[in-house]
């Protein structure tokens, strides 16, 4: 296996990907999870902490809803935009699939790339955290160091599935990476805004 499959996934897996929703549907609920889970386990005591059984089971029912709503505002507003402009972008005769099944193996592209940067995130989280008093180590430093690259990381990733499920005309294959990078990095500011508060929202029930 190459050095760049480990770091970015095998193109073979991206190209497996279909138009499946029950696949689908779970990988929105697992992006949701992984989207709310620093943010639940930052305020575990508040949302379930010393809670009466009733709300204890109610808060529950609302993390799990608040995945699967957040998830799917995630993976839908990271394709449809990024899918009607890389349509555009597609050589003449190459697009076979019906437009729905392509924008379903793009939402899939962008859930497997999460498989290369969940690990990093947990660690850095476990490293750093939301602290902002940080004793400066060489570990920490090393956590700093991935959390400024991650993002270039998953757009690289992200970049590698969509090139390999769509083919470009060759003058617009060198946008992907920009485009990509772009707006999940504009994504990410608007969602730590929104989940914040929501969070805030939710450990005050």
């Amino acid at each position: 296996m190459k050095f760049s499959d480990i770091l970015l996934l095998p193109r073979s897996l991206y190209q497996k990907t279909g138009g499946r929703k029950i696949t689908l549907y779970i990988g929105i609920f697992l992006i949701g999870v992984v989207d709310i889970a620093s943010d639940v386990v930052f305020n575990w005591q508040n949302i379930f902490g010393n809670k009466p059984e009733v709300n204890l089971l109610l808060n529950i029912l609302i993390a799990l809803l608040l995945a699967a709503v957040v998830g799917f505002i995630d993976v839908t507003f990271f394709a449809i935009p990024l899918f009607d402009i890389f349509k555009k972008f597609k050589k003449e005769g190459e697009v076979r699939e019906p437009q729905n099944i392509q924008r379903i193996r793009l939402m899939k592209v962008y859930m497997l790339a999460h498989i290369v940067i969940v690990p990093v995130e947990i660690v850095i989280y476990a490293i750093v955290g939301k602290s902002t008093n940080l004793n400066y180590d060489l570990v920490t430093y090393i956590a700093v160091l991935l959390a400024f690259v991650l993002p270039f990381w998953f757009a690289a990733a992200i970049s590698r599935g969509i090139k390999s499920i769509y083919k470009f005309m060759p003058v617009f294959r060198g946008l992907v990476f920009f485009l990509v990078f772009v707006w999940t990095y504009a994504l990410s500011y608007a969602f730590d805004f929104g989940i914040d508060w929501l969070m805030k929202m939710f450990y005050g029930l």
